[in-house]
Formats: structure tokens, C-alpha cells, sequence
């Protein structure tokens, strides 16, 4: 299962990522890297958190710019991929491969769950 995900993820290096923690934060970076313990290595990466303030029913986004990143991968409910950062090939199905536009929006986005038992 894990070497799945690993192949999975694979496919988006160099994309620009959101990454969802177990704890409600998003980060979101360009992904570099991955590991066989499904630790990913994000760079420029900024990180979302949602706060609720007192006598307010809607709560507040925090923003901050981490940079450079690793994210362990016992931490990680879902990455979904958002937007190529290089101009690549990108395998489609096993017979046709396409040329990626730079900044393109990632086709078939859906969040990649990673099932680690927990």
C-alpha cells in the first residue's frame, strides 16, 4: 500500500502541492521529495491554519512562509496536487504521454489518502 502511495505522489515532483496535517493545518509547497516512510520534502511552503476568535462565529486564517520542509509522514491525512511548477512530461495512461503547460491546473486533483495504519 505504501509503495503505491510512494508511486503515486511520484508523479508530482516539482507540482505545487496541498498538503492536509491530521491537525487541520494546510501546507502548501512545491513537492521535492518522498520516502519509503511517505515523509515528503516540500520547498517555498506556506502553511494555513484556521483559529476561531473569542465572540466570533467565524474564526480567522493565520498565513506564515515556512520555506524548505520536511513533513513526516505519520502526520499527513491527504495531499492533493494543485498546479505543475515545470514544463514536463506527464504520463497520462501507459500509452500516451503529454507535454505540461507551466502553471498548469492538475487534472483529476483528487486528494491522494495515504491509509497508514494509525
Amino acid at each position: 500500500k505504501v509503495k503505491q502511495t510512494r508511486r503515486q505522489l511520484s508523479k508530482f515532483f516539482n507540482w505545487r502541492c496541498s498538503v492536509t496535517l491530521i491537525d487541520g493545518r494546510v501546507l502548501v509547497g512545491t513537492l521535492m521529495a518522498v520516502d519509503r516512510h511517505v515523509n515528503l520534502v516540500l520547498c517555498n511552503t506556506e502553511e494555513y491554519r484556521k483559529y476561531k476568535v473569542k465572540g466570533k462565529p467565524e474564526g480567522k486564517e493565520l498565513k506564515r512562509m515556512l520555506g524548505f520542509i520536511v513533513v513526516r509522514g505519520t502526520e499527513i491525512l491527504y495531499v492533493q496536487p494543485e498546479e505543475c511548477g515545470k514544463e514536463e512530461l506527464v504520463e497520462t495512461d501507459k500509452s500516451k504521454k503529454i507535454k505540461a503547460a507551466p502553471k498548469a491546473e492538475a487534472k483529476g486533483g483528487s486528494p491522494v489518502a495515504l491509509g497508514l495504519p494509525g
